[in-house]
């Protein structure tokens, strides 16, 4: 038995060594110029999958934050490479081959986004080992927080669900409603977007909703309110995409996902025919979603209306539809390596120090200040003549450093490598607390695969924290009642 324990060890380890090696040298055959677009586009969907494939095989399981990460990171940057690989014909004006971004820019932004990439998926694997063999010497003794803890949780977060229910509803469904009558594009004129300060203090009382809805789906768990809660999940998922917005709502199913599997059950084999058809279908209602929000307020509801859009959808195949839209993302990449120093000047981490600033809310001015430096403002001109035009940590890096932001890639890694084991190592000691900050740290982490980063602490320690100081003032509160009595 030892001897069995000792070969899996060694086993692992080598497994790990062969990993990090063919990451290494397929670092090193990126350093060779490649010209050709199509064969840059090949390489980027070969590298994609030698990088999700090998962390399979170092995870054993697909249902993780990494690879969430990894899938995104497909749609969102290289989903349009994967087309032009197949000589897809792009239908929009928003792609690798439409000429917003010269060719030569695309080709070097691709080559830096590659190396990026790799470095990172090294940092993930290194950092990964080291918390798994650093886990396995530590004694795995239950972090069970105390029943009065937990009960102070519910009530914290049951508080906040009335507070915040009421504000969170009627934006969405003014939000259904300019979409319906005006197009969606107007749901950023509107007042809750416009105005900042205490003019706008419903949208800052809406933002605690979802976190508190993961919370509550944690601290709920085997009580007869959990089917109530789900169904509160659901309904306010549907009234998200009527309102036109898609990723928001994608973002927050996956970490679900993750709270079902790892807080609740693992995912079957049933479970994931069931993901696949989910997947289907979100790729069949996400460009049904971009169609109708774009005409329905010209045209309104009818039958020829929806006849017509599911034709096209089935003609252009939605799948493909879907990927040429989200790899619009990389375009930003593009359009930051090829204007910063020339057209723009570097922010030298001023994006990352603005974190800090953000933590104020943004209850006394319509603009936060920290939001200068935003990569989506200062880069729209390039893009577009309306609107922002979206970013990534990838974007934002190059903006601070330029070319040697590619050390962040260890950075990142590290932190996406560090979430997924709490997310597993916190499931299994069952540490409701941690649990539920990493699954929300998870959460947000996704989103800036499109997004800057600047208001990464501000949303943890306002929206992830808040709710834990409650639960224990609530809990202090009660001991000092009972000591009284």
């Amino acid at each position: 038995m030892i001897n069995n324990a000792h070969n899996l060890k060694v086993s692992n380890s080598l497994k790990h060594f062969l990993i990090l090696g063919a990451t290494v040298i397929f670092f090193m055959f990126l350093m060779y110029e490649f010209n050709d677009l199509l064969t840059l586009s090949k390489i980027s969907i070969v590298l994609w999958l030698f990088i999700f494939v090998t962390w399979t095989i170092i995870e054993k399981d697909i249902i993780n934050f990494y690879s969430f990460f990894l899938i995104f990171i497909f749609m969102f940057f290289l989903g349009d490479f994967f087309l032009y690989a197949i000589d897809f014909n792009f239908n929009n004006n928003r792609n690798i081959t439409s000429g917003l971004v010269p060719f030569s820019a695309i080709k070097i932004s691709l080559m830096f986004l590659m190396k990026f990439l790799l470095i990172m998926h090294f940092s993930v694997l290194i950092v990964y080992y080291y918390l798994n063999k650093k886990g396995k010497k530590v004694f795995k003794e239950k972090k069970q927080i105390s029943n009065k803890m937990l009960e102070a949780l519910k009530i914290a977060s049951t508080i906040i669900f009335v507070i915040t229910f009421i504000p969170s509803f009627d934006i969405l469904f003014r939000n259904i409603y300019i979409t319906f009558t005006q197009g969606y594009g107007e749901i950023f004129n509107s007042v809750e977007y416009s105005l900042g300060g205490f003019a706008n203090i419903k949208r800052f009382i809406s933002s605690f909703f979802i976190p508190n809805l993961f919370l509550m789906l944690i601290v709920f768990k085997n009580t007869k309110y959990i089917k109530l809660i789900s169904f509160i999940v659901i309904i306010y998922l549907g009234l998200y995409f009527l309102s036109g917005s898609r990723i928001n709502a994608i973002l927050i199913i996956s970490a679900f996902i993750m709270i079902k599997h790892y807080w609740y059950s693992k995912i079957s084999k049933k479970g994931y025919v069931y993901l696949t058809i989910l997947l289907i279908v979100m790729s069949v209602l996400l460009p049904l979603i971009s169609e109708l929000r774009n005409i329905l307020f010209k045209t309104g509801l009818s039958q020829e209306m929806f006849i017509s859009i599911f034709n096209n959808l089935i003609d252009q195949n939605p799948i493909f539809t879907s990927l040429e839209e989200s790899g619009y993302t990389f375009l930003v990449i593009a359009t930051v390596i090829n204007n910063v120093g020339i057209n723009v000047e570097y922010l030298y981490g001023m994006s990352y120090m603005n974190n800090v600033l953000m933590i104020f809310p943004n209850l006394f001015w319509d603009v936060h200040p920290a939001t200068s430096s935003n990569t989506d403002l200062a880069f729209q001109d390039f893009l577009t003549i309306y609107g922002g035009v979206g970013s990534s940590f990838v974007a934002e890096a190059y903006y601070n450093f330029g070319k040697y932001s590619i050390i962040l890639a260890i950075f990142f890694g590290t932190i996406v490598s560090h979430i997924t084991y709490k997310i597993k190592s916190s499931s299994e000691n069952k540490d409701v607390i941690i649990f539920y900050i990493y699954v929300y740290a998870s959460s947000l982490l996704l989103i800036y695969v499109r997004s800057d980063t600047v208001s990464f602490l501000r949303n943890m320690i306002l929206y992830a924290i808040t709710p834990l100081v409650l639960g224990w003032f609530i809990s202090k509160l009660g001991r000092k009642n009972e000591r009284e009595l």
